[in-house]
């Protein structure tokens, strides 16, 4: 087990608190330790003593509790304590049955204001987060795997260093061809036989060469055509017969073309953080990936999750992330998992490996998945289908399930769907950074709403966010449906004509509203739910 109640914050990232709102510990994340509630050594207790005038004995049923020790002196005993006292009260004990009361000394210094232990504002009870304040329950989450998880998709934010001189005595050493400093340290030098641009340092006349991003291509003249056969949705096996190249070749292109793009991407949305926006109408939605089996063998799919946010105005897609991670070994993670002690019983929030899908938890949550699914199924056939309203999920983090028919992939490794959520409304809080107003158009989804209240509970503090949940009620009639529409419409004029009365709406977003919405947002007087 850890040491701490709450994984601990990794930086500015702690989504360990609670995520409702209307409550007042919105956004303030819970203590990582246990707390002591009692006074601290040194320091007294505060209560009002006994004045002389008043002191008595304190039981009710004594000869003595009506006789107050100033008239009744010969009937009490000044009875010191054993750590010699306070100079703000003594104790005297009645004769008669031995009760002590506390009497105040006259004139004695002002007592200090005490150093008291208090309540944390949540309790914390197998890997859940309760709050004392709204009654709402949070499921923990690793910070270090979230921060993980974002860098993994922000990479493609670093600017990528050209090469330098491995010498390891010069000075050129530790720049980078294509610093902005550059200039000082080396100037180009010719190009090599296969095109690549050559540099000579200034200081030791040494050469260093950069390749081409097509080096090694020998028919980098295909790749727009290939690129635009890709977009079309041309299957691989005819782009090959078109381009007339092998499987082998199309797939290194396909490589290619994704560093290619990522790089295009990177070097423009650097930039994109300091740009300022006064309003951000996005819609963000999660897909199913099905990749066929490959091998007879086990004809389990493989699912993967991928989660995308849009600009609704511009049709711009800020991002597009996959709950998979090719890098990570997975024999060599299992191994470490093991020597670490991740499957020694510690809860999934205290891992090490908390974000990607262990073999043992894969094979435990494939069972459970199983049982609720039989469960479930009894269930709908027992009862009638519930009312559009009765069957809203609550905002809570999502527990993924994957059944029997789904496996591992056999190449990198599955990233837990949350984690990835997570990651990614991070990420998206970083390219946004500069927006004045952020409005979300998301699916009623367990877990998304839990992501974004995380990563942007500051704007929502600051009611600079707000956020519409869609959800689609397949199992009703059209005319059930209609009535829902309709409501939900109201509701949003509502909340549009309160927005345009403080001045934060535009025109557009009467013309960009989704239809069958569910309202969340925050006035100055909390967050408000409208369906």
């Amino acid at each position: 087990m850890s040491d701490v109640r709450v994984p601990k914050a990794v930086g500015s990232t702690q989504v360990n608190h609670c995520r409702n709102p209307n409550c007042h510990n919105f956004g303030t994340p819970a203590e990582t330790k246990d707390i002591y509630r009692g006074r601290q050594k040194g320091q007294p207790f505060v209560r009002e003593f006994a004045t002389p005038e008043t002191a008595c004995c304190p039981t009710p049923g004594c000869p003595n509790h009506d006789n107050v020790r100033t008239l009744a002196a010969a009937r009490h005993e000044y009875s010191p304590d054993r750590t010699g006292g306070t100079p703000w009260s003594e104790r005297w004990r009645c004769k008669k049955c031995k009760k002590t009361v506390r009497v105040g000394v006259p004139n004695a210094p002002p007592m200090p204001e005490p150093t008291v232990g208090h309540r944390d504002l949540y309790a914390v009870n197998n890997g859940v987060l309760h709050c004392h304040n709204c009654e709402d329950f949070v499921t923990l989450r690793s910070n270090e795997a979230i921060v993980e998880e974002k860098r993994r998709l922000s990479s493609y934010l670093q600017a990528r260093r050209g090469p330098a001189f491995p010498g390891k005595q010069c000075e050129s050493r530790l720049h980078a061809v294509d610093d902005e400093d550059a200039d000082q340290f080396y100037s180009k030098f010719g190009r090599t036989r296969a095109g690549s641009t050559r540099y000579r340092c200034k200081k030791c006349k040494s050469v260093v060469s950069v390749p081409r991003s097509t080096a090694r291509q020998r028919r980098s003249e295909v790749n727009i055509l290939f690129f635009k056969l890709l977009l079309a949705r041309v299957s691989l096996s005819k782009i090959a017969r078109i381009l007339e190249i092998s499987r082998s070749t199309v797939y290194e292109k396909i490589d290619f073309l994704q560093r290619q793009c990522l790089a295009f991407q990177g070097d423009r949305e650097r930039a994109l953080s300091g740009r300022h926006f006064d309003e951000l109408l996005l819609a963000t939605d999660r897909q199913f990936y099905l990749c066929n089996w490959t091998r007879a063998v086990d004809a389990r799919n493989l699912q993967i999750t991928g989660v995308a946010t849009a600009d609704t105005r511009s049709g711009y897609v800020l991002a597009m992330n996959v709950a998979y991670d090719p890098e990570p070994d997975r024999k060599a993670v299992e191994a470490d998992a093991i020597a670490t002690g991740d499957y020694d019983g510690v809860a999934p929030p205290y891992r090490k490996y908390a974000r990607v899908w262990l073999e043992g938890d894969f094979a435990s949550n494939a069972e459970r998945a199983a049982e609720r699914r039989e469960k479930s199924s009894q269930k709908r056939s027992e009862e009638e289908p519930a009312d559009a309203e009765e069957t809203i999920d609550p905002d809570e983090d999502e527990e993924e399930a994957f059944f029997s028919n789904r496996k591992l992939p056999d190449a990198g490794m599955l990233v837990h769907n949350d984690y990835t959520l997570h990651a990614h409304f991070q990420l998206l809080r970083r390219l946004i950074e500069g927006a004045e107003r952020v409005c979300f158009y998301t699916e009623k989804e367990q877990g998304m709403r839990a992501a974004i209240m995380a990563a942007f509970d500051e704007q929502m503090l600051q009611e600079r966010l707000d956020a519409f949940h869609v959800m689609v009620a397949k199992e009703l009639t059209v005319n059930r449906r209609r009535a829902l529409v309709g409501q939900s419409q109201a509701a949003y004029r509502i909340w549009q004509k309160a927005r345009r009365a403080d001045g934060t709406i535009s025109g557009q977003d009467r013309e960009t509203r989704p239809r069958g919405i569910t309202v969340v947002r925050r006035p100055a007087s909390r967050c408000r739910s409208a369906a």
